[in-house]
């Protein structure tokens, strides 16, 4: 049996590097329990807190490690303007 693989990816365009450095690389990382926000800042993302789970603002924002650059805590996420905002994807 022959067996014949493709490579697509000389195919595909690729955006020049130009365009590609004018991006600011963010993660981010959405959860609802302290280990949430421990996690993300772990992990080089930016924590985002939601209250929609059994803790309170307050217990997401006691993380040790959180800071206001590394964190936010929101009651929801309907408040889509200031979630996408805060990720750089709205003005």
């Amino acid at each position: 049996m022959l067996s014949l693989r493709l490579c697509f990816s000389s195919l595909r365009a690729t955006p020049s590097y130009e365009y590609q450095r004018s991006f600011t690389l963010r993660h981010f990382h959405v959860g609802d329990a302290p280990s949430d926000i421990e996690a993300a800042i772990d992990g080089g993302a930016f924590a985002i807190g939601v209250t929609t789970g059994t803790f309170t603002a307050e217990q997401l924002d006691s993380v040790q490690q959180a800071t206001s650059e590394n964190h936010t805590v929101f009651q929801n996420l309907l408040d889509k303007e200031n979630v996408l905002r805060l990720m750089g994807l709205h003005e």
